[in-house]
């Protein structure tokens, strides 16, 4: 039964003064649970990552400040041989390495600089959206096999520019359904969040278990969801189809988000999150209702606003520092 309890900092430190374990014991546990070697390999990591950005951020200015004496040809050939050359160094470095994983992260980018370069070179009437769709093709081969977040952050990354620029220049949607885009992203951006929780128990997959890619996909999903709520709540006489359609499943999408993340994998970053966005809405409501009740008396509406947010974040702090203890009472 032993093994199956969770060992973290709060029960060492219980153990330890309650005299149940020793200084050296201690100490011992202690390191066993963050050991300082990985520490260092973070750091490193970290450094190695800085440096190639700082690399790569030189060479693109070297090419950028000499870009009008270099010929359309060179121009091709200088960036397909940086393409080339990071897959190679990539593949000396083997993938199952971090300068493998950043050599082909940064192939990927050069991708996207040739594409780039192409557009310049041969001036066409391409629509944009064009471009982030070919980089995303070419570079998904790469990132199923990198094992590294990043690169799936670039490539996340791209097809969200991909989806918001092909709806604004190809569809060009009219009133009714402009709002139709926030649907699109939520499903993909929550379809991406859903992966990664579920692989995340893989063995195999352990680089997604980094809490940092749920805090960012959390980040960039919520706003998503938040944007169409307040539409709907500022213009709820003029709100289209697609309004009341993107609305509906951000309030769904919050519900769920405090579902799961309160209950199954209780994280309470997210939830501190979520309770920011919560109470957002809650303010541009009583803003509005307030507003359209008593008018254009300024003083009044602040004065009551005031009142509506010191109760809405002092609730919210309650009720996040009551799961905060259930969760610390579970060890979690």
């Amino acid at each position: 039964m032993l093994h199956k309890i969770p060992v973290d900092r709060k029960l060492i430190e219980e153990l330890y003064l309650n005299g149940k374990i020793n200084d050296e014991a201690r100490q011992y546990s202690l390191d066993t649970l963050n050991p300082r070697n990985e520490w260092l390999l973070w750091l490193s990591r970290l450094l190695m990552f800085i440096g190639t950005t700082l690399i790569l951020a030189g060479i693109i200015y070297f090419f950028s400040f000499n870009w009008d004496q270099i010929t359309s040809v060179a121009k091709l050939l200088i960036v397909e041989s940086m393409i080339l050359v990071t897959i190679v160094c990539a593949f000396i470095f083997s993938l199952k390495e971090v300068k493998g994983q950043l050599f082909l992260f940064a192939a990927s980018l050069f991708v996207g600089l040739f594409f780039v370069v192409l557009g310049q070179v041969y001036t066409s009437d391409s629509p944009v959206f064009l471009l982030f769709l070919y980089w995303s093709i070419l570079i998904i081969g790469w990132t199923l096999i990198s094992n590294f977040s990043p690169q799936w952050f670039l490539l996340i990354f791209l097809v969200n520019i991909f989806l918001i620029t092909w709806w604004n220049q190809w569809v060009s949607p009219s009133n009714d359904i402009e709002f139709m885009i926030y649907t699109f992203l939520m499903i993909f951006n929550g379809l991406i969040l859903s992966l990664r929780e579920y692989f995340a128990s893989d063995e195999k997959m352990k680089w997604l278990r980094f809490r940092w890619i749920r805090i960012l996909l959390t980040f960039l999903i919520l706003p998503i969801m938040l944007i169409p709520i307040l539409t709907l709540i500022t213009s709820v006489t003029e709100a289209t189809f697609s309004v009341i359609l993107s609305a509906v499943l951000g309030i769904f999408g919050h519900i769920i988000f405090y579902y799961v993340y309160r209950y199954k994998f209780k994280d309470l970053l997210v939830l501190v999150t979520l309770a920011f966005s919560a109470c957002i809405v809650i303010q541009v409501f009583g803003f509005e209702f307030f507003g359209n009740l008593i008018g254009g008396t300024d003083g009044i509406l602040f004065a009551i606003m005031g009142i509506v947010a010191l109760l809405t974040f002092s609730f919210a702090i309650i009720v996040l520092r009551k799961i905060d203890k259930g969760m610390e009472s579970s060890n979690v």
